[in-house]
């Protein structure tokens, strides 16, 4: 395998496990406006160049 193609995939990649992602939990949790509010704000910050990337987890156990 190349040396080069490793190092391009080579790092951390997204949590996707939950939103918002943990970094931003604590212990009282997140108000509804402040949730709206980061997904309008990363909706207009991204959408022009990147489009909106949706994800929806569904648990069926």
């Amino acid at each position: 395998m190349k040396n080069d193609l490793i190092q391009k995939y080579n790092v951390p990649g997204p949590r996707y496990t939950s939103y918002p992602t943990v970094p931003f939990w604590d212990a009282e949790g997140i108000a509804l406006q402040d949730w709206k509010n980061s997904v309008i704000q990363s909706f207009n910050e991204s959408n022009d160049s990147e489009g909106i990337s949706l994800y929806i987890h569904l648990p069926f156990c």
